[in-house]
């Protein structure tokens, strides 16, 4: 019965890896955890509007669950169907401008299992992660030759 319980407490490290650094980072206002559905609902805020809602959904997709499992390390995708909505610009108690957002997405099985040991999540390294740049080949470019001449 005790390997059936779930460990919910990962949630913290989710959040905590998930969330942007200034001026991207987001403000979480309510989580919803439904193991029914293996779906997280997160409503959130954020200063810096779109462009943190757009980096936020990036960093979700972009963070991979690692554990062992059997004797054998593995790593999944933190999220999948992933969707946002009720999107509004309001106030927030300083009376700042933000975007209100809801997020939500599907996690993998094993995230709050306690079969999953050794248990990490993991943020993506600090990348370029724009539409433009990762659309375009970099085979279109080429460094910018300095040639220095004498005299």
């Amino acid at each position: 019965m005790h390997d059936e319980k779930s460990i919910d407490s990962r949630v913290f490290d989710i959040l905590t890896t998930i969330n942007p650094p200034e001026p991207n980072n987001v403000a979480i206002t309510s989580l919803a955890l439904d193991a029914a559905t293996k779906t997280i609902k997160i409503e959130a805020q954020a200063k810096n509007g779109y462009p943190a809602l757009d980096v936020f959904k990036k960093t979700i997709n972009a963070t991979t669950f690692q554990f062992t499992k059997d004797g054998g390390k593995q790593t999944v995708p933190l999220a999948s169907s992933m969707s946002d909505s009720d999107r509004s610009y309001g106030e927030d108690a300083s009376g700042a401008k933000v975007l209100r957002f809801t997020l939500s997405f599907t996690y993998p099985d094993e995230l709050f299992t306690r079969t999953a040991q050794n248990a990490v999540v993991v943020a993506p390294t600090k990348t370029n992660a724009t539409d433009s740049f990762l659309g375009v080949p970099q085979s279109l470019f080429t460094q910018k030759r300095l040639i220095l001449r004498e005299g």
